[in-house]
């Protein structure tokens, strides 16, 4: 997912109980108070991770979540190499296990 979570009591949650901002939130349907609610511009167009992914494209800044299988992917679901430096004793976030093990 890309967006945003609204935190109640932001200028963003005002806008949206407002009614400033009608669009763009995920699920667009609320659920209870304590449900967590996200916000995602629509002027991103329905392609936004692949909009994302090619203005970060080579910039370890960013993290991208792909497949497990994709180069550079930080799913860490059924991730191999994860999991063999972990057994190896690698401790920390998993982001950072990869990228100092695997130079990123």
């Amino acid at each position: 997912f890309t967006g945003v979570r609204v935190y109640a009591h932001t200028p963003l949650a005002k806008a949206i109980a407002d009614g400033s901002i009608k669009g763009g939130l995920h699920p667009d349907k609320r659920q209870a108070a304590h449900e967590p609610l996200f916000y995602l511009s629509p002027q991103l167009g329905s392609h936004a991770p692949a909009l994302i992914d090619e203005l970060t494209a080579g910039d370890s800044r960013f993290l991208a979540l792909a497949t497990p299988a994709e180069k550079g992917s930080y799913n860490y679901a059924d991730d191999d190499v994860l999991c063999q430096l972990i057994e190896r004793g690698a401790r920390g976030a998993y982001w950072d296990i990869i990228r100092h093990n695997l130079g990123g």
